[in-house]
């Protein structure tokens, strides 16, 4: 059975989980031999990773919303792959490249067509991870911030 919302409920802002997943997806989609990012792990997430592949995890906390216009959403990456120090140059690249098309703000090209608008991203001021025990050592994590616009009246 799937929860259900009423048929005329229409979310104000993003789904930011579903959103930092999908920034995540298409930089990795430019990587060699790329991997994929989610709000949870994968089921193949061993058989990726012992390809050569990253998976990403992106876990978000509520946030806050400033002048009922604005969110600003903790988002946690958890990227893991065959090795840490790996998993800390993905990293590394992810913070760059989404920092460097979005820290200013941008449009994210979604599947499906969907468009969505980011008014900033960048590292997380407090640096401080989200509370998500993972006992692989091969997983990095970091935690950054991400603003979005309200999209409905």
């Amino acid at each position: 059975m799937t929860f259900e919302f009423p048929s005329d409920y229409r979310p104000a802002f993003d789904d930011i989980g579903d959103l930092a997943a999908d920034m995540v997806q298409i930089e990795l989609d430019r990587c060699t031999p790329g991997g994929e990012a989610g709000t949870r792990r994968p089921d193949n997430a061993d058989h990726l990773i012992r390809a050569g592949k990253v998976v990403v995890v992106v876990h978000i906390m509520p946030g806050t919303v400033m002048d009922d216009v604005f969110r600003y959403t903790p988002v946690q990456f958890e990227v893991t792959a065959e090795r840490y120090d790996v998993s800390v140059k993905v990293m590394q690249f992810l913070e760059d490249e989404l920092t460097r098309k979005y820290g200013d703000g941008g449009i994210v090209e979604r599947p499906g067509g969907v468009r969505s608008n980011v008014r900033s991203f960048g590292i997380e001021e407090t640096q401080q991870q989200l509370v998500f025990l993972n006992p692989d050592h091969r997983m990095f994590q970091a935690t950054f911030q991400l603003a979005t616009k309200k999209r409905t009246p």
